[in-house]
């Protein structure tokens, strides 16, 4: 979890991690809505998108004060990379601060097993090709 990403509150939440309890530290991530103006709003979104073995849980209270959609995709489409892709080349989706370490290729059995590993250091790797 991204230290600096707590203090913010985001409109939209992706958990790619396939890690079930990142559920419970990431739900809190989405923005709230005012009580006073939730039919005004547009609900965040909890995206689920990697693969999980098991259950996940969240706190409901959480989820219900957030007015939170969540959202699980099957799969994703040609649609959908084109859509990310655009958000990028514009910056509105920054990705530089997930990215922990940039290692050369021949270093990717090492990064892969501690992408895998839940109490590495490592978040996101993007490798120097």
């Amino acid at each position: 979890m991204c230290v600096r990403a707590s203090l913010y509150h985001f409109p939209t939440v992706v958990d790619c991690t396939g890690i079930a309890a990142v559920m419970s530290e990431a739900l809190p991530l989405l923005r709230d809505i005012p009580w006073d103006e939730a039919a005004d709003h547009v609900a965040p979104q909890y995206i689920v998108q990697g693969s999980y073995a098991g259950d996940m849980q969240f706190d409901y209270d959480t989820a219900f004060r957030k007015q939170a959609v969540i959202l699980i995709p099957r799969d994703r489409t040609t649609a959908d990379r084109i859509a990310v892709m655009g958000l990028l080349a514009s910056q509105s989706l920054r990705i530089g601060d997930l990215i922990t370490h940039t290692p050369d290729p021949n270093q990717a059995d090492l990064f892969y097993a501690q992408l895998r590993d839940p109490n590495a250091s490592v978040m996101g790797v993007a490798f120097k090709w």
